[in-house]
């Protein structure tokens, strides 16, 4: 681009397609960069007409996210799109010009990215699903739908700076419920591997996921928790599809489609710092019910009025 994506003129300075460089630590498409990609075209664009949205997946990796922001910023990319909290340190640190839009990230004022959800300021606005506030309603409703339960793993990447905002507000929640929080700090992934692997029937009664993908965690979980029948709570549906017995969080779908939104206005010239972060409020509860039969556990009939989805 000739001028900063924010100067008076904005909208001519960014060529079509304008180019967007998506940075996740998962596997493969989120369904919070799908709902991006959706949201976008429902609001006319075009894909490779008007924008082109190429993604970096660095699998579990957080050292990677610096490496491939960092390519993407010598490649000259227009907008950088995070998939995750775990990106955001690196975006603003090597591109501080460039305009971030991030999705789906815990709290951005809490991680000290930004100054205010109303004036976030600098380069940096995006969507927000709050997960910490909604982790001890998390563990709430794990209790309720596995009643009785006193210890309960939660397994986490040392190294994340989300996870720790995650661990306090686990702890805070245990206190209350009454309910053991059996800690696990994990720093590679051979030693989530290990840790999951090694893991025996009885030594926990559930395992809580953490919301980062970071060190392949979530998955080894659904393994872990198949292995050994046990109650499984994670924070998107992505893992109760393949195997966890609930999760309970924002639909990161409409996380991606309320990004495409603040992209668009970026893309109109608005200052990405004047631009407000937005709440995804469309919690969801959603329980695999096929688990729960597998694991022999019935869904108590007062909580099932509250569950949003039902997967057979």
């Amino acid at each position: 681009m000739a001028a900063p994506p924010w100067a008076p003129d904005a909208a001519a300075q960014f060529r079509r397609p304008v180019r967007i460089g998506g940075v996740s630590e998962s596997w493969g498409p989120t369904p919070a960069l799908v709902g991006l990609r959706d949201g976008l075209v429902e609001l006319g664009y075009r894909e490779h007409d008007d924008f082109v949205l190429g993604v970096r997946f660095t699998r579990g990796d957080f050292a990677a996210l610096p490496i491939v922001t960092r390519e993407f910023i010598q490649q000259g990319v227009d907008v950088l799109v995070l998939g995750s909290t775990s990106a955001l340190a690196a975006a603003t640190e090597i591109a501080p010009k460039t305009p971030v839009i991030f999705v789906a990230a815990l709290d951005p004022v809490a991680l000290g990215a930004v100054r205010s959800y109303a004036r976030p300021g600098g380069n940096l606005t995006g969507v927000t699903s709050e997960d910490v506030e909604l982790s001890p309603k998390r563990l709430e409703l794990l209790r309720a739908l596995v009643p009785g339960i006193k210890r309960v793993l939660f397994a986490y990447d040392g190294g994340n700076a989300a996870s720790a905002l995650e661990l306090k507000a686990y702890r805070e929640a245990s206190r209350t419920l009454g309910i053991e929080l059996v800690e696990r700090t994990l720093r590679t992934q051979d030693d989530a591997q290990r840790t999951f692997g090694n893991l025996r029937k009885g030594e926990v009664q559930a395992i809580l996921a953490p919301f980062s993908v970071t060190l392949n965690i979530p998955a080894f979980i659904v393994e872990a928790a198949s292995r050994l029948h046990l109650p499984a709570m994670f924070n998107d549906r992505f893992y109760v599809e393949r195997g966890g017995l609930a999760s309970y969080g924002a639909n990161l779908h409409e996380s991606g489609r309320q990004a495409a939104r603040l992209l668009d206005k970026v893309i109109r010239g608005v200052r990405p710092g004047d631009i407000p972060i937005e709440v995804n409020n469309r919690v969801e509860l959603v329980v695999n019910a096929k688990v729960a039969r597998a694991i022999n556990l019935a869904i108590p009939r007062g909580l099932l009025p509250r569950v949003d989805r039902v997967l057979e």
